[in-house]
This record gives structure tokens, sequence and C-alpha cells, in this order.
């Protein structure tokens, strides 16, 4: 059975982007998958921070965007981007939004 249908590449000067059909089949798959991951990820804490992960984090007041991502939720309740609270704790041991201290233990 083939489990890709169609790839369609569409570049331009700024951007690429690459749309692939699947089959039904795979795509729930790909579905039921991502929902294991999420239910996963709302259990784990991270190791290197006093954070929890997420499965997303909105609004990321580092960074300052909007798009969705992996996040990391303090202990205060304030959710960043996983990287750019990594970036951050890496210079400052302390929550960004309430300055509340961030165990890096």
């Amino acid at each position: 059975m083939d489990y890709v249908q169609e790839i369609i590449l569409r570049a331009s000067e700024h951007e690429t982007q690459v749309f692939i059909f699947v089959s039904d089949e795979l795509q729930e798959h790909i579905i039921s998958t991502a929902r294991r991951i999420r239910t996963r990820l709302n259990s784990v804490s991270c190791p290197c921070l006093n954070a929890k992960l997420v499965d997303t984090a909105e609004d990321c007041a580092i960074c300052l965007g909007g798009e969705e991502g992996s996040g990391a939720k303090l202990p205060c309740g304030h959710i960043f981007h996983y990287d750019c609270l990594s970036k951050w704790v890496a210079k400052q041991a302390t929550c960004p939004l309430c300055r509340a201290p961030v165990d890096t233990g």
C-alpha cells in the first residue's frame, strides 16, 4: 500500500513549502501518535529546569512570538517556548515575567 499519495513543493524567493498528502490510514496513525505524545508531555518534567513540559507555548514573552511550539511551564505558572526559556535561565535563574526563582539544579 502506498502511504504517500502526493508531494507538492512550492518555492519562492523567501520560503519553501512542502505539502505531503498521505493515506487516511497513515493520517489516523499520525494523529493518534500526536495525541499520545501530547498526553505524555503533560506529565513530564524538564530535568534541567524546575519546569513542566507542555505541548504548546503561545505568546512567548521572551521572543514575543505567537507561533506554537513546545513549551515549558514554570512553578509560578508562566509558560514560554522551551528553547527561549533554556537560553534565558542560562543567564538568569528567574522567571522572565515575575522574577520568581527558577531551580536549574
